[in-house]
């Protein structure tokens, strides 16, 4: 995303979570893949062009509500980054200029068929392109359009290739919103199925996937309890913050890679940043319950540097949203072999929240390597570890697909889980039995739950902890 975002990493907020003197993860050996979004297979969405794929709504989706077979597109306009983003999906590639490429089509096709319901923004219309070329050069250029509402599945039939022309290839794309008028509006949506082509009398499907059956899955991996740009690109795909087998200690580091990527026909800067703490798609950042007053952070780093690269390390406390310490530390000096860094700290009250930033620089090609991140001094070391500072989370949270329950103990205890329809009934549940401290992560099988709200509640010990599921 925009550099914007590390000029914007303290402006954290407050988050609800159990308080500590050592960062969980300071040894960032536990990573999970999660399952972000769907998109159809074959069709390029925006997903391949730089949208993040943990946004809600999403901009593309996969609907089991289908006119055909089982599923069908969604495709919806929503705000992100500051504007209005369409749902789209495309039968080739996009370039600097619109649609480009396409797939084979020999079909002297005269109309376009689908099935299609849509709730179209006033002032807004879905588009659908169908461009046919022949060796290369586009000979016929439709550009339809779909206002209004329609809540029921209904069946389009547009007109094309009057010149009743053979072409060789085809681009065919559809749009939630308006591409001629700049009229794209938050909320426009429209849902695809059964796209079809005929030739006089005769219908077929001779394109890939025409009834949206087929779907890839974009998932994305982080270090638990860290965040990352990784699911923001993961239909890239691309990931700038991976893990490690080149450690310190333990089993895995952070390995930052920032990179130029071509995303939409254009190269885009990624940065190489990971924060303890969380982010939106509106860079609002979100700091973990921090409560001790160290006077120290140390670590340890690799550092390859590109053209003079300086990466760095950052930490910052709060106390009720107002920043009271920090400090930093640049890596210049390249380091092939791991090397300890230190942050002295200064506070000025005791802190309820803590954000740590680790930025591999603003070069393409820099290598950070991190591991095991420790405070020392003042008052780290003394708090009492209780099991009532366990915490749980669900994730992607909503979802529509299988979830993940992550469980962070901090010391060893017995726990089971189960799962709450909306009516109080218990429609699944599980023993763990005794599992250690550190960060576990348990499969949900949401993907089978009717739409609706659901509750988590885990047992650890004695204590009792509930997580609300919404599943779309």
């Amino acid at each position: 995303m925009k550099k914007l975002l590390l000029s914007m990493f303290l402006l954290g907020a407050v988050s609800t979570s159990f308080s500590q003197d050592q960062l969980y993860q300071s040894g960032i050996n536990w990573w999970t893949t999660w399952n972000l979004a769907n998109s159809p297979s074959n069709w390029l969405t925006g997903y391949g062009t730089g949208y993040p794929s943990n946004i809600t709504p999403a901009p593309i989706s996969k609907s089991t509500d289908a006119s055909d077979l089982l599923t069908s597109l969604r495709l919806e306009s929503v705000f992100l980054d500051g504007g209005v983003r369409m749902g789209f999906a495309i039968l080739g590639s996009l370039g600097n200029n619109g649609p480009e490429g396409g797939v084979p089509f020999s079909l002297s096709a005269d109309s376009i068929i689908f099935d299609a319901k849509y709730d179209i923004q006033t002032g807004d219309s879905a588009n659908v392109y169908v461009i046919l070329k022949n060796s290369g050069i586009p000979f016929e250029m439709a550009v339809l359009t779909i206002g209004g509402s329609q809540s029921t599945w209904k069946r389009h039939a547009f007109k094309i290739n009057p010149l009743n022309l053979t072409p060789d290839s085809l681009i065919l794309a559809f749009t939630s919103s308006d591409t001629q008028n700049s009229g794209e509006v938050v909320g426009s949506w429209i849902q695809i199925d059964n796209i079809k082509f005929a030739n006089g009398a005769t219908y077929s499907s001779p394109i890939p996937n025409p009834s949206f059956e087929d779907w890839d899955v974009i998932s994305a991996e982080d270090a638990n309890e860290w965040n990352s740009l990784n699911p923001y690109y993961a239909g890239v795909p691309y990931a700038s913050a991976v893990k490690s087998t080149d450690v310190q200690e333990g089993a895995y580091a952070m390995n930052l890679l920032p990179d130029s990527v071509m995303i939409g026909g254009n190269n885009q800067f990624i940065n190489g940043i990971a924060i303890y703490g969380t982010f939106d798609e509106s860079f609002n950042v979100t700091g973990k319950p921090f409560t001790a007053s160290p006077t120290s952070m140390t670590g340890y780093y690799k550092w390859d540097p590109v053209n003079g690269a300086i990466g760095s390390a950052s930490v910052s406390f709060q106390a009720a949203g107002v920043i009271v310490g920090g400090g930093n530390f640049d890596f210049t000096t390249p380091k092939s072999t791991y090397t300890q860094f230190s942050i002295p700290l200064t506070l000025t009250g005791a802190p309820d929240t803590i954000i740590v930033i680790l930025n591999g620089g603003d070069q393409a090609g820099s290598s950070l390597l991190v591991d095991n991140i420790q405070f020392a001094g003042g008052t780290v070391g003394i708090k009492t570890i209780a099991l009532t500072d366990a915490t749980i989370g669900v994730y992607p949270n909503p979802t529509s697909d299988d979830a993940t329950l992550r469980i962070a103990l901090p010391k060893m205890a017995n726990v089971s889980f189960s799962v709450l329809n909306a009516l109080g009934q218990m429609i699944q549940s599980e023993n763990l039995g005794a599992m250690k401290d550190g960060f576990h992560s348990i499969k949900l099988n949401t993907s089978t739950f009717s739409t609706g709200v659901y509750f988590v509640k885990v047992k650890i010990g004695e204590h009792t902890l509930t997580q609300k599921v919404i599943v779309k």
